[in-house]
């Protein structure tokens, strides 16, 4: 039986720092169940979607410091695209148009660039990682650290 009943709660902290103009030039975050007290992560980006309970429409909240480059731009948004087709997918089970959107972030990473390939060394051996692609059984039988469970990667 599902109740809504709350179990426990989570805080999530953003804080932005403005300069002069209110341009962002720093970002940190924390979350209770992540960070130990007082500690924040630094990013350069941040893209936050809340859907209103009363009014049934989208709030965004876009912010990027004035240090994140075109190129870093391009790999938020693959990266951002892929999940949000995985997350919709998990959300409706509509594999049909999930596809469809991920058909559509494997385009933009390609034409933008994302997809990129970055070697690895971990115990001794190097690895190709290719952003975005599944890792596959026979990489490994238990992922090291630092590999994702998103990443593919093969020897290089």
């Amino acid at each position: 039986m599902e109740t809504n009943e709350i179990a426990k709660t989570s805080d999530i902290t953003i804080r932005v720092g403005l300069d002069k103009d209110r341009v962002p030039v720093k970002i940190e975050w924390s979350a209770t169940d992540m960070h130990e007290a007082g500690k924040m992560d630094e990013c350069k980006a941040m893209a936050v979607a809340l859907f209103d309970k009363d009014h049934r429409e989208t709030l965004r909240i876009d912010l990027w410091t004035n240090e994140m480059q075109v190129q870093e731009m391009d790999r938020f948004f693959y990266q951002t695209l892929r999940s949000l087709s995985q997350t919709y997918l998990r959300a409706t089970q509509n594999k049909e148009l999930a596809e469809e959107m991920a058909k559509f972030a494997h385009y933009f990473g390609e034409k933008s660039g994302s997809k990129t390939v970055i070697l690895r060394e971990i115990r001794g051996k190097v690895y190709r990682e290719t952003q975005g692609i599944n890792i596959r059984k026979s990489c490994f039988r238990q992922r090291p650290k630092g590999i994702r469970k998103s990443s593919r990667c093969t020897p290089g």
